[in-house]
C-alpha cells in the first residue's frame, strides 16, 4: 500500500547497488553503520555513518550499500502537499530529527501503531526545513580515504566487485571482466565476489 510517509529499516551484509533511476517519492536516507554511496550525475558522494542524505522525487540517482551497512529511509509520497526541499544533498539533522529517526530504527513500519504514525507526521514537519547541501564538504568517493572510519583498501576490493558484476550486466564476457578487473586472476576474482556480493560472477 502506498503511505503517505512511512520508513523502513536496511541492512546489507554484502555489497548491494541499485540501477540508476529516477526517485518516485521523496527520500530521506540516514546511515546507521557502515557506509554507503549515491552518485547524483558524474559525481558519487558517501554516506558514513552519522549520515543523512535527502533525495527529492524524480531525483536521477544510483545507490551502492557497501559491506556491513544499516540504514533508515523515511518516504513521502508524492500525494503530499507540503513543501519539500527540491535539491538532492547531505542534511544537517535538528536534534529533534535526530531522536526521532533514532526511535524509529529500533522497530519496523507498522501502520496500525498510533504512536509510530504520530512520530512520522513529525518527521514530516521536520522535512520541510531541511537544507541539503552538495558543496565541498561533501566528500565524493574519490576522497574516502580521507574518512577514518573508512578502510581503503576493503573500500577498492568493493569497488572492483561492484565494477565487475556492472560490466557483466552489460553483456562483457566473464573472461574479459577477470582479465581487466582481476588482473586475469580468476581464483581471486570468485573469492572476492562471494566474499564482498555473496554471489559468483560465474553464475
Amino acid at each position: 500500500m502506498n503511505y503517505l510517509i512511512a520508513h523502513q529499516i536496511h541492512q546489507y551484509p554484502f555489497l548491494h547497488t541499485t540501477a540508476r533511476k529516477k526517485t518516485i517519492k521523496h527520500k530521506l536516507i540516514s546511515v546507521l553503520s557502515g557506509f554507503a554511496s549515491v552518485r547524483l550525475g558524474k559525481a558519487e558522494y558517501v554516506m558514513n555513518a552519522g549520515d543523512t542524505f535527502w533525495l527529492p522525487f524524480d531525483c536521477l540517482n544510483a545507490l551502492t550499500y557497501f559491506p556491513n551497512c544499516s540504514l533508515i529511509e523515511v518516504e513521502v509520497s508524492v500525494r503530499s502537499t507540503k513543501n519539500y526541499p527540491h535539491q538532492a544533498g547531505l542534511v544537517q539533522r535538528s536534534a529533534l530529527l535526530d531522536v526521532l529517526l533514532d526511535t524509529l530504527s529500533q522497530s519496523p513500519f507498522d501502520p496500525s501503531n498510533n504512536e509510530q504514525k504520530k512520530w512520522l507526521e513529525i518527521v514530516d514537519f521536520e522535512f520541510e526545513k531541511l537544507s541539503p547541501k552538495l558543496d565541498d564538504s561533501v566528500l565524493t568517493l574519490e576522497n574516502a580515504a580521507k574518512i577514518p572510519s573508512i578502510d581503503h583498501a576493503s573500500l577498492q576490493m568493493a569497488l572492483k566487485v561492484r565494477q565487475a558484476f556492472k560490466l557483466r550486466a552489460s553483456g562483457i564476457k566473464t573472461e574479459r571482466i577477470i582479465d581487466e578487473v582481476f588482473s586475469a586472476n580468476a581464483q581471486q576474482a570468485e573469492q572476492l565476489c562471494l566474499a564482498i556480493a555473496n554471489k559468483s560472477l560465474s553464475s
